[in-house]
């Protein structure tokens, strides 16, 4: 992406900054990405030596989501940051170390974007869910038709009642399992 790329053949020595915006077209680019909608932002601090580099940036706004429960966008909040050194490739192992930023030898620029991309990623909470009363009602509903007509009030211990009621291949293992108990 053209957007995310810091141009640094011919960048002076000492501090320079960046910003980039990014948005859900930003995600689009990325296959199977589930991020529907971003508002975020990334500051980019890159300190460059003559023997070396070092790239300090942090992330922060909002990104929508499925939810897990309604599948109904849902809104989370997303902050993180990182410092790594830039370091051209010198070996094959220097192109799969996840504790640089690896550059090709003679770079004229560096692409942030994967970079970017997997830092919101895994900066997202595991359980996307709505607050309480906040999930798509008919969703919530239809699934309770489906689930024996219980009632989910959306809380864990709920949701696995609701497994346990319903007719699943899974049924005869947790038989087992508490047979070997007894």
């Amino acid at each position: 992406m053209e957007d995310c790329k810091i141009q640094i053949k011919g960048l002076k020595d000492g501090k320079h900054d960046f910003t980039f915006p990014l948005d859900e077209k930003f995600f689009e680019t990325f296959d199977n990405s589930l991020i529907l909608k971003a508002q975020l932002l990334s500051t980019v601090e890159l300190e460059k030596s003559k023997d070396w580099m070092n790239l300090s940036f942090s992330i922060n706004g909002t990104v929508d989501v499925p939810c897990d429960r309604c599948l109904d966008p849902v809104t989370l909040p997303v902050s993180c940051s990182d410092s790594l050194p830039l370091r051209e490739i010198r070996s094959e192992s220097d192109a799969f170390n996840t504790d640089i930023v690896a550059i090709e030898p003679g770079a004229e620029d560096v692409d942030l974007s994967q970079l970017f991309y997997d830092y919101v990623c895994i900066n997202i909470p595991l359980v996307r869910v709505h607050p309480d009363g906040g999930c798509n009602e008919q969703m919530i509903e239809k699934l309770n038709q489906l689930c024996g007509n219980k009632k989910n009030s959306g809380r864990p211990e709920d949701a696995v009642e609701m497994i346990d009621s319903v007719d699943s291949p899974f049924a005869a293992l947790k038989d087992l399992l508490n047979n070997k108990e007894k």
